[in-house]
């Protein structure tokens, strides 16, 4: 695929609505393996782990001093790619923000997965923010299944959310809809990641003909929950100068064995 484009099919997102039957939830996320749904981040909160990120970005030469903070305008200095020696010093001070902890272990989060799962839930200490620069589509996270990266039960779902409005060509998440459905999958390094360089290649679902890249726009406030084994990806941030913030939460029911990765904080720190 040509990162500078989003040349392959992509079917619109399905959405649902977090006040409809769990049964009738638990059925769609089990034949596709996510769930859109709209408006149920706190807004307010993911305003406010956005600009706490911003303001780090900012202190860093990575925006624009003169643009609107919480727009995210990149200030055309270097790119930084995750893993990356700038990045993971900007990376451990986001990691201890109180906005970037709080956030995940909202009521409305816990209640919502406990739903899904049948069971209570709760959040992963392995909380990971994605600050992602435009000019760096060689590095969009490649098709891969988080229960690769995730030890302990495949009974992990994640939550995707934007901090902003994330239009499709700011970089939006991308699942493959019904590939839980094939378990896991093997993965293969890919040489050209500088992280998340575990994934898996097309050709490994090409004979599954009901399966199809999901993806769309979406607002503050959206999210998408997907379970472990659901294959998925990053689409390129293909603006000139914003850069996307979302955030990655997990979240399993108690009675499952937890790994004790999962404990611990992103990248360990």
């Amino acid at each position: 695929m040509n990162m500078d484009t989003v040349d392959e099919e992509i079917h619109p997102l399905f959405w649902s609505n977090s006040e409809e039957d769990t049964a009738a939830l638990r059925s769609r996320l089990t034949e596709d393996g996510y769930l859109a749904l709209r408006g149920v981040a706190p807004a307010d909160l993911a305003l406010r782990v956005g600009r706490d990120i911003f303001e780090l970005c900012l202190e860093a030469g990575w925006l624009d001093p003169n643009a609107e903070i919480t727009e995210g305008r990149w200030s055309g200095g270097d790119v930084h790619t995750e893993g990356e020696p700038a990045h993971m010093e900007l990376y451990k001070r986001v990691v201890q923000l109180s906005s970037f902890n709080a956030f995940p272990q909202q009521p409305v989060f816990i209640e919502l997965v406990s739903r899904l799962l049948g069971e209570t839930a709760f959040n992963h200490n392995l909380r990971i923010a994605r600050i992602i620069f435009p000019h760096n589509t060689s590095q969009s996270t490649a098709p891969h299944q988080d229960h690769r990266y995730i030890p302990g039960t495949a009974e992990v779902l994640t939550i995707w959310t934007p901090l902003s409005d994330c239009p499709i060509d700011l970089g939006v998440l991308a699942i493959l809809c019904g590939s839980n459905r094939l378990g896991m999958i093997e993965h293969s390094r890919d040489s050209s990641k500088k992280f998340a360089g575990m994934a898996v290649r097309d050709e490994q679902w090409a004979g599954e003909t009901d399966l199809h890249w999901v993806a769309g726009d979406m607002k503050l406030g959206d999210i998408i929950v997907f379970h472990s084994e659901s294959v998925h990806k990053a689409l390129p941030n293909l603006t000139d100068d914003r850069m996307r913030l979302s955030l990655d939460n997990r979240y399993q029911g108690v009675s499952n064995p937890v790994n004790l990765k999962n404990l611990h904080l992103h990248y360990n720190i």
